[in-house]
């Protein structure tokens, strides 16, 4: 927001609103679970079953966790603690802390017994805190004096008294560990306690006293990704073994559990036998996203409505003040009738005024169909649609979407509208973030476009909004990925492929999103190409689903197709829905990388669209980037 825009007091009331997405920035704000909202699986996680909750960025894994810990437990059912059924212990993974457990200074199973004790350190310590804050804990002999004593040999602590005594000896002894552990050398050496161990121990003398009995508790751990495979191997073997008094509740993003092994050989990690495996999206699509985000955006809106500075009306629910277009207004708006208006001149005097009346007759994109999938015979096609209309429309059901965005061509303007709740929330594929950045950009757009808030948000400012956050999740990949310009580059190249085949769509099927990876006999291209993919499906750039059969036997790598996230197909102008597919060489995904506008133009070649590269026709957003395509990497 500019500092001219701050005066504007109903900016101002949406940065209050939609200032923060992620749930980092909402609880220091104060607001996370004032703005939370239990999806229905989150009785899936209420149970003493272990979890592994996955998602990508901004799916809600920290809101869902946080949700399950202590002080979201006291917020969301709005009990106090002596009716609490469960605890939960909130631990996010702290990657520059964990990252200090490797290293040549010692052998792997040395690591792993010292990081097993980091382990231990951490998690008794994270629960010493929580059951601290509980207000029973002050007024009860929460543990006896023989609990207290074996956790403190386990530990390898001097005896302690009570639980803020212990609690305070197992802090100094982790701040010492992680103190310590960047100075190891060959005569480095500490006492270690046996791996899960002291938790047991603490768990089964809590629960025979007054904090834990009766109730459930679970550690709640996030960003697992943030654990070496050999580390995850060692947290593993807790899940793998963690007893009746607690379960373990681990938030990780697509991809990133590394490895299902444990400390144990014999032993690995298995669903359902070890744990339950939740798919947020999965979840959510299954349950309703759009309702369920309905109800997250709702809670904003009306919040926002009821902002002291604002003198305006009740913003309504967001699938009615979002303008909706059927394909037919679409078309319209696109400038359908004026085309058809040239493009049918030349029918009236080859079919003769009668059936050159009964085709006018014919719904607009039904006659619009006749130069769209006949454009070499428009004449014989129309004869088919005046003869058998229900036939003839029955046809063109499967290419009416399609259709939109080839009717701009050669055109300023908008190609293709992103208009409507149900659109916006496909467009976010079950991404609560992704929506809500949405929403916000609209919000804002509304009000800077002089209209009132609560007035019905027109298709051009939705569109225009998608589009910028489409935009920015694209540039922000720099930051966010490790590989972030190997991602950026990617799907700026299979974003131009996309877009020219929907604008151009003569020649293949309608719709065509999606890509399959071809089999290749180059181990590293392979190696390099799996690389690429994952990275693109944790960070949320690609999104990824079971092929069929017919796809396996084909000679494809791997059982999946893929098609970039559905948020980044009003930047390139492409439809977002899952329909068809192409398939893509490892060659060619990595050539998009490497060489882009000469693996573009070859992509294109197969099904001959070369010759529509170039860039005065692009999308206007698209010039960002005007260089990137250019010919000039040629080999």
């Amino acid at each position: 927001m500019s500092e001219s825009d701050s005066s504007n007091p109903d900016l101002r009331d949406l940065v209050a609103s939609f200032g923060g997405y992620r749930a980092e920035q909402l609880e220091d704000q104060g607001r996370l679970y004032q703005l939370f909202l239990a999806p229905a699986f989150l009785a899936e996680l209420e149970t003493n079953r272990c979890c592994l909750l996955i998602g990508g960025r901004g799916t809600g894994k920290t809101t869902l966790l946080k949700g399950l810990s202590l002080e979201g437990q006291r917020h969301r059912l709005a009990k106090d603690d002596s009716k609490l059924s469960s605890i939960g212990v909130y631990l996010r993974i702290n990657s520059n802390r964990v990252a200090a457990f490797t290293g040549p200074e010692l052998k792997q199973d040395r690591w792993n017994r010292v990081f097993g004790h980091y382990l231990n350190l951490l998690l008794v310590d994270e629960l010493l805190r929580t059951l601290l804050a509980l207000s029973e804990a002050r007024s009860t002999e929460a543990i006896s004096r023989e609990g207290l004593g074996l956790v403190c040999t386990a530990l390898h602590l001097e005896h302690c008294s009570d639980l803020p005594t212990l609690r305070e000896s197992v802090r100094r002894a982790l701040i010492e560990l992680e103190a310590a552990i960047n100075n190891i050398g060959d005569g480095w050496d500490v006492d270690l306690s046996l791996q899960g161990q002291p938790i047991d121990l603490l768990v089964e003398y809590l629960r025979v006293g007054p904090l834990l009995r009766d109730r459930l508790l679970f550690f709640l751990v996030d960003e697992y990704e943030n654990l070496s495979e050999s580390q995850q191997a060692v947290f593993n073997t807790l899940i793998k073994h963690a007893k009746l008094g607690y379960s373990f509740k681990i938030g990780v993003k697509s991809l990133g559990l590394k490895t299902r092994s444990t400390l144990v050989a014999s032993e690995t990690l298995s669903s359902p036998a070890d744990y339950e495996q939740i798919d947020i999206v999965s979840k959510l699509e299954a349950e309703g996203f759009p309702q369920f985000a309905s109800r997250v955006v709702q809670l904003r809106l009306d919040g926002l409505s009821r902002q002291s500075s604002a003198s305006r009306g009740s913003i309504p629910p967001p699938n009615v003040w979002l303008a909706t277009l059927t394909l037919e207004e679409e078309a319209i708006k696109l400038g359908l009738e004026s085309q058809l208006a040239i493009m049918t001149e030349t029918l009236k005097s080859q079919l003769g005024q009668h059936k050159y009346n009964l085709f006018i007759d014919l719904a607009l994109l039904d006659q619009y169909a006749v130069f769209y999938l006949d454009a070499r015979d428009p004449v014989a096609a129309a004869e088919r649609a005046i003869a058998d209309p229900a036939a003839w429309r029955q046809r063109v059901d499967n290419h009416r979407y399609a259709m939109l965005f080839s009717i701009r061509q050669r055109r300023v303007g908008y190609r293709k509208y992103y208009a409507g709740w149900s659109t916006l929330c496909s467009l976010a594929a079950g991404n609560t973030r992704y929506l809500l950045q949405i929403v916000n950009e609209i919000a804002q757009a509304q009000t800077l476009s002089g209209n009132a808030l609560e007035d019905e948000v027109s298709p051009e400012i939705q569109t225009r909004s998608a589009r910028e956050v489409g935009y920015r999740n694209l540039t922000d990949l720099q930051g966010i990925a490790k590989d972030g310009t190997s991602l950026v580059r990617l799907l700026l190249g299979l974003g131009r492929v996309f877009n020219i085949m929907a604008v151009r769509p003569e020649g293949h099927a309608p719709e065509v999103n999606q890509f399959a990876v071809t089999e290749t006999s180059d181990d590293r291209m392979l190696e390099r190409t799996g690389a690429l993919l994952d990275s693109g499906i944790q960070h949320q750039a690609l999104v990824n689903f079971a092929g069929n059969k017919l796809a396996r036997e084909s000679g494809e790598t791997r059982s999946s197709n893929f098609m970039l996230h559905p948020i980044y197909s009003p930047f390139f102008v492409y439809s977002h829905r899952k329909q068809r597919k192409m398939r893509i060489s490892p060659e060619e995904l990595n050539g998009l990388v490497d060489k882009p506008a000469q693996t573009i133009r070859a992509i294109l070649a197969k099904t001959g669209r070369e010759g529509h590269l170039d860039t005065s026709e692009f999308e206007s957003q698209l010039s960002l980037f005007a260089s990137f395509y250019e010919p000039s990497d040629t080999a």
